[in-house]
This record gives C-alpha cells, sequence and structure tokens, in this order.
C-alpha cells in the first residue's frame, strides 16, 4: 500500500487496474499514501488499535504525524482476490 507501484515486480502487474485505483482514490483525498492506509485503518470503528513497523525514527515520526489526520471520510477500496490479500501467496 505504501510502495510505488510501477516499481513492483512483474508479477504484480495483473493488478495494476486495482493498483491505479487506488492511488487515484489516495490522490483524490489530499493525503500521502501512509496517512491514507492508517487513517482507513483507524477509521474502522471495531479497530482501537494499529500495529506498524519502524525502521527508522524518522519513519515512526510521519506514522504518527499521519495518525492525528481526520479519518472519518475514508472511503474503502474492496479486493477480493486472494492472491494479492494475502502476502504468503506473493511472489
Amino acid at each position: 500500500l505504501l510502495l510505488n507501484f510501477k516499481k513492483l515486480n512483474t508479477y504484480y502487474s495483473k493488478w495494476e487496474l486495482q493498483f491505479n485505483s487506488y492511488q487515484k482514490l489516495v490522490k483524490d483525498s489530499h493525503l500521502t499514501l501512509l496517512e491514507y492506509a492508517l487513517c482507513y485503518a483507524l477509521s474502522i470503528e471495531e479497530i482501537d488499535k494499529v500495529l506498524v513497523g519502524v525502521v527508522s525514527e524518522n519513519q515512526l515520526r510521519e506514522i504518527i504525524i499521519a495518525s492525528t489526520k481526520n479519518h472519518n471520510t475514508l472511503d474503502s477500496h474492496p479486493i477480493y482476490d486472494i492472491n494479492l490479500l494475502n502476502p504468503s501467496l506473493w511472489k
């Protein structure tokens, strides 16, 4: 959700339409990919907390700032293909 989809290996090209649609949704929201992904998860009433990993102090700061954005009116982007949803199936 946070990577530039154009830089992924060709295995993921079969989902280019989904990736492009998601990026347009994010762009229209005026949020970054990180802000959208985090805020969408936080907008779900049944989710109390979101677990994230970081590799640097700067990344942690970005995540903290992103979590403060308004996340009340974000649209979902449903994907039903199990081969994309389940990372253990990725190549």
